[in-house]
C-alpha cells in the first residue's frame, strides 16, 4: 500500500485542499490554510496564485523566509504580477531587508504603473526627498506609460518637441515628458495645479487662458496636444475638438486615451474595483465578504481605509450580513454597478468620488467627433474587459460599448 501512495495521491485534485485552506484563511488559522495550500501545491505545483496565498499563510503564521520563497516561486511562474512583486517587498521589509523591499515595490511600479500600494510603501519606508518622488511619478510611472504610447505607434517621442499637456491634472506627464527631452512643455488645467517643475509653463483654465498664456496670434504652436484620461470629463466635447483644431498650429497631432464611460469602473471607482493586468478582468478591490460566513467583518480594514468621501456613513449603515444586496459595500464592488443603478444612481451612492463628471460618450462616437472636427486618425487602439455582461445590459448599451476599456489614437489635422 506504500508504495501506491503516490500513484492515489496524483488521482486527488487540488480544489478540495483549496477550498479548505481558503476557509481556514477566512477564519486567520493561518497554520491550517499552510498546510492546506502546500498540499494543494503538492498536487499542481504550477498554482502561482495558490503559491501567493501559501505565501500569505506562511507570512501570517509566523514564518516570513518561508512565504518569501513561496513568492518567488510564485514569481518564476507568473513574473508579471505586481501584486505578487508588492507581497515580496512586504515581507522582505519585515524581516528588515528595507534596500530588498524598496526594490520589489519598485518592479511592482513597473509592471503596473497605476498601482498605488508600492508607492505608499515607498514613503513609508522614508523615501520622502523630492528628488525620490519625481523618480517614482516620473520616471517610473508615467515615463513608462509614455513610452509605451510611443512603442505602439499612438504617439511620437516628445524629444525635441514643443508639448501641451491639456487636462494635466497633478502635471506628472508635463514633467515626464520634460525629463525625456521635450523642448518645451506648456500644461493647462481647470483646476489649481500645485506642483512646479523649472521646465513646465503651467496656468489654470480654459482654452482662451491657456491661448493667452502660451499663444502668438491666437495660435498655440505645439507639435503635440497630449490628452491622457481627460476627454471623458469634457461636457462639450464635439464643440471642444473643432475648437482645439482652430487655435492650434497646422503642423499639430493629438494624442487622446480615453477612458470609456461604459466600461466596468465607468465612473473611476478604483476604491472598489481594480483591473487583473493578468486576465484583464475588472474585480472587487476589497474582501468578497458577501462569497464568506463572516460577511461584513471581513471587509471591516478595507472599509477603514476609505474617506468619507470614499465611503460615507449613510454607505456604512447599509451594511447586513443577512442581505448582502441590499449593501452599498456588494453594490459598489459589482462591475458596471453605474449602470445597473443608473436610474437611482445619486440615490444609492451618496459618497461624492463616484458622481465624477464623466460624458458618457463611447469609443466609437469620439472617432467620430474627432474626424467631424478635422482629424485624421494616424493610429488608434482599443483595449478590451474579459468581464462578462448581462444580457440586459447587453441589450442596453451594446457589448461593443460594455467590452471597451480604453480607446487610444493619434491624429493629425486633415486640410479642410
Amino acid at each position: 500500500m506504500i508504495g501506491k501512495l503516490p500513484i492515489l495521491l496524483l488521482r486527488r485534485k487540488p480544489e478540495k485542499f483549496i477550498r479548505q485552506a481558503d476557509a481556514s484563511r477566512d477564519r486567520k488559522h493561518w497554520a491550517a490554510a499552510a498546510t492546506g495550500y502546500r498540499q494543494a501545491l503538492d498536487l499542481d505545483p504550477g498554482l502561482s496564485g495558490i503559491w501567493v496565498q501559501y505565501g500569505h499563510a506562511l507570512k501570517e503564521s509566523g514564518h516570513p523566509p518561508q512565504a518569501e520563497a513561496a513568492y518567488r516561486r510564485a514569481l518564476s511562474i507568473e513574473p508579471g504580477n505586481a501584486d505578487t512583486h508588492l507581497q515580496l517587498g512586504h515581507v522582505r521589509k519585515i524581516q528588515g531587508d528595507i534596500d530588498g523591499a524598496a526594490e520589489c515595490y519598485r518592479d511592482a511600479l513597473r509592471h503596473d504603473p497605476a498601482m498605488a500600494d508600492p508607492a505608499h510603501e515607498l514613503d513609508a519606508l522614508g523615501l520622502q526627498s523630492v528628488s525620490e518622488k519625481d523618480l517614482l511619478r516620473n520616471k517610473i510611472m508615467e515615463s513608462v506609460v509614455i513610452e509605451n504610447f510611443i512603442k505602439s505607434g499612438l504617439m511620437p517621442d516628445p524629444t525635441n518637441m514643443t508639448v501641451w499637456d491639456l487636462g494635466t491634472g497633478n502635471g506628472y506627464f508635463a514633467m515626464a515628458m520634460a525629463n525625456m527631452g521635450a523642448k518645451r512643455v506648456l500644461a493647462s488645467d481647470v483646476q489649481e495645479l500645485g506642483v512646479k517643475h523649472d521646465r513646465v509653463a503651467f496656468v489654470k483654465g480654459e482654452f482662451a487662458d491657456a491661448v493667452a498664456a502660451f499663444g502668438e496670434n491666437g495660435r498655440i504652436e505645439a507639435d503635440l496636444v497630449f490628452m491622457h484620461l481627460m476627454t471623458e470629463h469634457v461636457v462639450e466635447i464635439r464643440s471642444f475638438l473643432h475648437e482645439l483644431y482652430e487655435i492650434t498650429g497646422d503642423r499639430t497631432q493629438i494624442f487622446v486615451h480615453h477612458d470609456n464611460f461604459f466600461q466596468p469602473v465607468g465612473h473611476h471607482d478604483h476604491d472598489m474595483l481594480f483591473l487583473d493586468n493578468a486576465t484583464w478582468e475588472i474585480k472587487p478591490q476589497g474582501t468578497s465578504c458577501w462569497a464568506h460566513e463572516s460577511r461584513c467583518a471581513l471587509s471591516d480594514e478595507h472599509r477603514s481605509r476609505l474617506s468619507e468621501g470614499r465611503w460615507s456613513a449613510v454607505s456604512e449603515a447599509s451594511r447586513d450580513p443577512s442581505h448582502c444586496g441590499d449593501c452599498n459595500y456588494f453594490r459598489r464592488s459589482q462591475p458596471w454597478a453605474h449602470l445597473i443603478y443608473a436610474d437611482k444612481f445619486a440615490e444609492t451612492f451618496p459618497e461624492t468620488v463616484f458622481h465624477e463628471a464623466m460624458n458618457a460618450v463611447s469609443a466609437r462616437q469620439l472617432r467620430l467627433y474627432a474626424i467631424m472636427a478635422g482629424w485624421e486618425i494616424l493610429a488608434e487602439e482599443r483595449s478590451w474587459i474579459a468581464n462578462k455582461p448581462s444580457d440586459d445590459l447587453v441589450a442596453a448599451y451594446s457589448i461593443e460599448n460594455l467590452s471597451t476599456f480604453t480607446y487610444s489614437f493619434r491624429a493629425r489635422k486633415r486640410a479642410r
